[in-house]
């Protein structure tokens, strides 16, 4: 690996472990992710959520979500139930504490974001989100041709 390729990638990494928690008013990332997600589902659909939704959207072990949406209904944050037709099926959704809980926490995150942003400046970040744009289109196209020369080996019987 080159030299520049291994920074990118430790920063990036670096960017993981920020704990972004102490921004937040009372709730973990964890939380205010979850959170965010059912709001997301809810808006995006007429009808109830359903945890295995949530499980889809995330791309996390069922048993993590269900750990996190039981302490989020604990709090008070959100509503489970159980369908009545099919008791496999759990719908959960935001209580009004939870969407009061969630605008705080937005509220926070664009505050630390606006400052962060205001010390980067406009034309740095400008550069900035022209390079991860460029970053993402080389990503998308290397991706492709990646999932077609594999598909063709497989298609060869290799």
């Amino acid at each position: 690996m080159r030299k520049e390729q291994k920074i990118f990638f430790e920063i990036m990494s670096e960017f993981k472990k920020l704990n972004m928690s102490v921004i937040l008013p009372g709730i973990s990332h964890g939380d205010h992710m979850l959170l965010q997600t059912i709001r997301r589902l809810e808006e995006n659909r007429k009808d109830s959520v359903k945890v295995s939704q949530v499980v889809r959207f995330l791309g996390l072990p069922p048993p993590a979500v269900s750990r996190g949406l039981r302490i989020l209904d604990q709090k008070g944050y959100i509503r489970r139930t159980v369908d009545e037709s099919d008791r496999r099926n759990t719908f959960v959704t935001l209580t009004e504490g939870g969407r009061s809980i969630l605008r705080e926490a937005d509220l926070a995150v664009e505050n630390f974001s606006e400052a962060v942003f205001d010390n980067i400046g406009d034309e740095t970040m400008e550069r900035l989100n022209e390079y991860f744009r460029r970053f993402l289109e080389a990503s998308k196209e290397e991706l492709a041709k990646r999932k077609q020369d594999k598909n063709n080996r497989e298609g060869e019987g290799v």
